[in-house]
């Protein structure tokens, strides 16, 4: 019997009293899911985390690096594991500090870390100028793709629609390139995937001098071709949100600005369409996602519904085949898990 598509709760983070705008990513040779940077409050003292959390999925366990980030510029950063010439690593690109920080200047440092031995080093700087919070970036080919982002220096406050190439394996000073395709809609706060050759830009938020917006825009971007499309569009207009996907379709959950939502929105690129889903179990915005293989999606912090800083660890696993052997008649009954 497959064990059922949809959401539980896991063992929630042992940030306190939670952490949002933090990132996450999975690192397959320590089986550990990683979280980073973000913020456990939004007003100083104390609004940054440098910590790095580790989740362990089989033991349903959270334990604390020895290592933790030099830089306080650590809300709104993002993870990606990429293999460099030293082997595999997580990438953490850029960060900005907190809402209450009287400099708002974001980062454009890009820490490289190294799960098995600790270290911590540095890749070259994203070169965008002014810098800018990332706005949604995924992986393609060992390469990242860094889409948009949140320019808070300029006239009070700008969206971008650039498209910025990041490769591990180029020669210091030269790992950055920066595309001349442009997003059809400036903006940052992006749930962004790659599916096969694609990657797809979902929603998002554009700042209209006040607030931020939600968008309804989905693109799909061909990095090897080095254009964009227009697709379907979002029912409904959400950002500060993440995408997920099985191989095949994208999952995009929660988000929404100011107010969390718990939406799951399915889009199948072969029908070129958008569906509902099962409802997160926490309605979130702002939290640290990453995924394990191609059926199991996490959401870990965020703020709720009622703008408080979270702990809930939320995973949304796909319907899977059970690998619990037939019970024989003389056997007690096996139980799927």
């Amino acid at each position: 019997t497959p064990v059922p598509a949809g959401w539980s709760l896991k063992a929630p983070i042992t940030a306190d009293p939670g952490l949002t705008r933090a990132d996450a990513a999975y690192f397959p040779d320590t089986g550990r899911i990683y979280v980073f940077g973000g913020r456990p409050v939004d007003s100083p003292p104390g609004n940054y985390n440098q910590n790095i959390y580790v989740y362990d999925p089989g033991a349903n366990s959270w334990a604390t690096a020895s290592t933790t980030l030099t830089d306080t510029r650590v809300s709104n950063l993002q993870a990606a594991v990429l293999t460099g010439p030293s082997g595999p690593r997580i990438y953490l690109f850029g960060g900005s500090p907190s809402s209450g920080d009287p400099d708002p200047t974001p980062s454009d440092i890009v820490r490289v870390y190294d799960p098995v031995s600790g270290s911590l080093t540095n890749a070259d700087p994203w070169p965008q100028n002014p810098t800018a919070v990332p706005g949604g970036g995924a992986v393609f080919n060992n390469k990242y793709y860094l889409f948009g982002g949140f320019d808070p220096l300029t006239g009070g406050g700008i969206t971008l629609d650039t498209i910025w190439e990041f490769d591990p394996m180029a020669a210091p000073g030269s790992q950055w390139s920066l595309k001349s395709t442009h997003m059809s809609l400036d903006r940052g706060y992006i749930g962004t995937v790659t599916i096969g050759n694609y990657i797809y830009l979902a929603g998002g938020s554009q700042w209209d001098g006040a607030a931020l917006t939600n968008e309804t825009i989905l693109e799909r971007y061909d990095p090897t071709a080095n254009t964009i499309s227009t697709m379907a569009p979002i029912p409904t207009g959400s950002s500060n949100w993440s995408a997920y996907t099985d191989g095949t379709m994208l999952y995009a959950a929660g988000g929404f600005f100011p107010t969390a939502i718990d939406i799951m929105y399915i889009y199948d690129p072969a029908a070129n369409s958008w569906s509902t889903g099962q409802p997160m179990l926490q309605a979130v915005r702002n939290y640290a996602s990453t995924q394990i293989g191609n059926n199991q999606f996490y959401a870990i912090g965020g703020y709720d519904s009622a703008s408080a800083i979270s702990n809930y660890n939320q995973v949304y696993s796909l319907s899977i085949p059970c690998l619990t052997p037939t019970a024989t008649a003389t056997s007690p009954a096996a139980t799927a898990r």
